[in-house]
């Protein structure tokens, strides 16, 4: 399911039917956690099991055939973890229950007899946990990956499922290889953004969104490249006809919705 980018600039939560409201987390409430433990909720969310093989070196010669949803049955702790990144990312607390063998959060009614009873008002399980996932990892900025299979036991052959697996290898030999780039850390980003934006400083940057911080980095990397560009017209002269006025506005969300 592809966020429109209204919802993706958007501060408030996004309701999910029978599931619950996804937010796109405040910069002050990653601050509140601590950078470190956020990334650790973002790495645990995108995790494949050939992920997970590869983090936690485990031989379990079937686990290339488990789903994402099935780390989290296979995993206690790793289930754990995915527990705390979704209260995290959501107004509800989710609480798992083995016997459903989902996330459920709950409301404590009170019967007219007086006693009282859990009723589940949100439900994350295996047939919604990839959306879920999803739709998170879209507000924070990060772009879902089209190569990944959610569930590996649905590729037809033998010899797609090796070619899967070597591209899996493969992605993760590359992100060893290019390493992070520190200009692009989420640490400068805030940084760069404190002290060039016109309106967001060192005291109200982190009442905005990760996303919003994301967009307005993007839009002031367009906007220099057009007055860089508009002083160079305005020297030289426009020959070859290639300047766009108006391109500081440009759709950086999908230049080829419609406005």
């Amino acid at each position: 399911m592809k966020l429109d980018y209204f919802d993706l600039i958007s501060p408030l939560p996004l309701d999910l039917v029978g599931i619950g409201r996804i937010k796109s987390p405040k910069l002050i409430e990653i601050a509140d956690i601590s950078y470190y433990v956020y990334a650790q909720y973002v790495s645990c969310l995108r995790m494949t099991p050939s992920d997970y093989i590869e983090d936690f070196k485990i031989e379990d010669p079937d686990i290339n055939l488990y789903t994402k949803f099935d780390l989290i049955l296979y995993d206690s702790n790793f289930r754990n973890m995915i527990k705390n990144a979704l209260n995290f990312f959501f107004v509800e607390d989710f609480e798992w229950f083995d016997e459903y063998k989902s996330f459920l959060y709950t409301e404590e009614i009170v019967r007219e007899n007086g006693d009282t009873e859990l009723l589940a008002k949100g439900i994350i399980n295996s047939k919604n946990y990839y959306d879920v996932l999803d739709i998170i990892l879209q507000r924070v900025h990060i772009t879902p990956d089209n190569t990944e299979v959610t569930d590996i036991t649905k590729i037809k052959n033998k010899r797609g499922l090796k070619i899967y697996k070597r591209l899996q290898k493969v992605k993760r030999e590359f992100k060893k290889s290019s390493g992070g780039n520190p200009d692009l850390s989420l640490p400068n980003i805030i940084s760069s953004v404190a002290v060039r934006s016109l309106s967001l400083n060192w005291i109200n940057i982190w009442d905005i969104t990760i996303y919003q911080l994301f967009n307005e980095f993007e839009r002031l990397q367009i906007i220099d490249q057009y007055d860089i560009a508009s002083t160079q017209v305005s020297v030289w002269g426009d020959k070859e006809k290639k300047f766009k006025f108006g391109a500081w506005s440009s759709n950086i969300y999908n230049k080829n919705d419609a406005e």
